[in-house]
C-alpha cells in the first residue's frame, strides 16, 4: 500500500469513527442555520428534566424517565442518546441555545452548547427536542434563538405590525424585543458564540408556541387567526420571504376529560394550516398538533394544565414535533445519504463518498446527488455522516430516524479489506 494510500485509510477511519459520537464537533461547513422561536411560557420552558422532590409522581413525566424508560432510544448507546455512559446529559457540538426569558422585565440570558436546562430553573421548553431532531438531520451547524415571556398574548404583547395596520392597537413590546435580541445576536454571532467567530448564518425557520392567554379573552381569540397571519408576514418581511414557519398549537386538555382547555385558539391556530383557508401559506406553513403529546397530571410532576402539568415528555415531544414538521416541509434540503440514487443507504453509497473524497464533485451517477440535500463542494465529513447515521434506511424525507452505524462501519472495514486483497 502507498503512504498516500495509508492516510488516506487512516483519515477515514478516523472521520468514520467520529462521527458516531452523538455530540459531533463544530464544523465549518456552510452558514449556520438560526431557528427563531418565541411564545410564551411553554416557550420559555416548563418542562422538568429531572425527578425532583416536589416531583407528584417521582421520575414521571421528566426527562430522566423518558431515557430510563426508553434506553434503546434514548440511552446511552440507543438511536437517539441523550446521555453519556455515566448518565450524564450529553451536550452537542453542532446545535447551541441562545434562550432570553423576560422574566417579567429582568431578562435572564442562557446560551451555550444543546443540552437540557434552557427552559426556567433548568427545565426544557420544545427546543430540546427540536434541537435533537434538526441536530441529527441537517449537516449544517444549527443555532436556535428563542426569545419568550410568561403570560403574553399574541394579541397584544406579540402584535406585530401588519396587525396594527390591519386592525388597530399598538406594537407589542415583545414583538419588539424579539427583533432586538435576535438582531443584536445575529450582529454579534462571534461575541456570544465564538465558535462561530467568522461564520456566516442565515435565518432556517420560525417556531412558535403560545396561546394560552389570548384563549382566556373573546376580543383576543376571535381575531387570532388574522393576527398569526399577520406575524407570519412580518417575520419573512424581517428575515426572508418564504421562511417555513411551523407552529405548535394550543392542544392541553382539561384534567380528567378530553376537552380541549382553549378550544378557540387551537381552532384558529390550525385554520392557519388550513390549506382551503390559506392556500398562500402552503408548503411553508406546518401547524403541529399537539393534543397527542398531552399527559394527564397522574403521569407528570404537578397537576398545572396550562404548563402541560410541567411534563418533560411532553415538552420534548412537541419540540420533536415541530423539528419533524420542519423537515417535511424542507424535504429537500435534507441529507439522507443515497448518494447513488439507489432509495437506499447501503454499500454503493459508501463507495460513492470513499472513492470521491476529497474531490470537488460526485463521479458518475451521484453528481447531481440525487436524495443528498445541499452539496458544501467537496466530499468529506457532510458525506460520510449522510451514510453512517443513516445505514439501511430508505431515501425518505427525515435523516437518522434509525441511526445504526455498526453495519456502516462493518462494510467501511470490509470495503478496506477487498483493498488489500485486490493488492496482492
Amino acid at each position: 500500500m502507498s503512504f498516500s494510500g495509508q492516510i488516506l485509510i487512516g483519515l477515514v477511519l478516523f472521520v468514520a469513527l467520529a462521527s458516531l459520537r452523538p455530540e459531533a464537533a463544530f464544523a465549518d461547513n456552510g452558514p449556520v442555520q438560526v431557528f427563531v422561536f418565541a411564545g410564551q411560557s411553554n416557550m420559555v420552558g416548563y418542562g422538568r428534566t429531572e425527578n425532583e422532590p416536589s416531583n407528584a409522581n417521582g421520575e414521571a413525566g421528566t426527562l430522566r424517565g423518558m431515557v430510563n424508560a426508553n434506553p434503546g432510544a434514548f440511552g446511552f448507546g440507543g438511536t437517539n442518546p441523550l446521555v453519556d455512559s455515566g448518565g450524564d446529559w450529553l451536550v452537542r457540538g453542532d446545535v447551541s441555545v441562545y434562550a432570553y426569558d423576560n422574566n417579567n422585565g429582568n431578562p435572564v440570558v442562557e446560551k451555550g452548547g444543546h443540552t437540557p436546562g434552557f427552559g426556567i430553573i433548568g427545565w426544557n421548553g420544545p427546543e430540546y427536542g427540536f434541537g435533537q431532531v434538526v441536530g441529527n438531520a441537517l449537516e449544517r451547524d444549527v443555532l436556535i434563538l428563542k426569545v419568550a415571556k410568561g403570560g403574553t398574548t399574541l394579541g397584544v404583547n406579540w402584535r406585530s405590525p401588519s396587525a396594527v395596520t390591519n386592525r388597530g392597537g399598538a406594537v407589542g413590546d415583545m414583538w419588539t424585543t424579539l427583533i432586538t435580541e435576535v438582531d443584536g445576536v445575529l450582529t454579534n454571532l462571534g461575541t456570544h458564540f465564538p465558535e462561530y467567530d467568522g461564520r456566516e448564518y442565515e435565518v432556517a425557520g420560525f417556531g412558535w408556541h403560545q396561546g394560552w392567554n389570548d384563549g382566556g379573552s373573546v376580543a383576543l381569540y376571535s381575531e387570532y387567526e388574522a393576527n398569526l397571519v399577520d406575524l407570519i408576514a412580518d417575520v419573512r418581511a424581517t428575515y426572508g420571504s418564504g421562511l417555513p414557519v411551523v407552529v405548535a398549537n394550543t392542544g392541553m386538555l382539561n384534567a380528567g376529560t378530553l376537552v380541549l382547555a382553549r378550544p378557540n385558539v387551537y381552532d384558529a391556530q390550525n385554520r392557519v394550516g388550513d390549506p382551503a383557508l390559506h392556500p398562500e401559506l402552503v408548503g411553508n406553513v406546518a401547524v403541529v398538533d399537539t393534543t397527542p403529546f398531552w399527559r394527564p397530571p397522574d403521569q407528570s410532576p404537578k397537576d398545572e394544565v396550562f404548563h402541560w402539568n410541567q411534563n418533560g415528555v411532553t415538552m420534548y415531544e412537541i419540540g420533536a414535533g415541530m423539528g419533524d414538521a420542519y423537515l417535511t416541509l424542507t424535504a429537500a434540503s435534507v441529507v439522507t445519504g443515497d448518494y447513488d440514487g439507489s432509495g437506499q443507504v447501503e454499500q454503493g453509497d459508501l463507495d460513492t463518498v470513499l472513492q470521491n473524497w476529497g474531490t470537488g464533485a460526485f463521479a458518475g451517477a451521484a453528481a447531481a446527488l440525487p436524495g443528498g440535500g445541499p452539496f458544501d463542494g467537496t466530499v468529506d465529513q457532510n458525506e460520510l455522516d449522510g451514510v453512517l447515521q443513516n445505514w439501511g434506511n430508505t431515501s425518505a424525507p427525515g435523516f437518522g430516524a434509525a441511526a445504526v452505524p455498526e453495519p456502516a462501519l462493518a462494510a467501511l472495514l470490509g470495503m478496506l479489506d477487498v483493498g488489500r486483497r485486490r493488492r496482492r
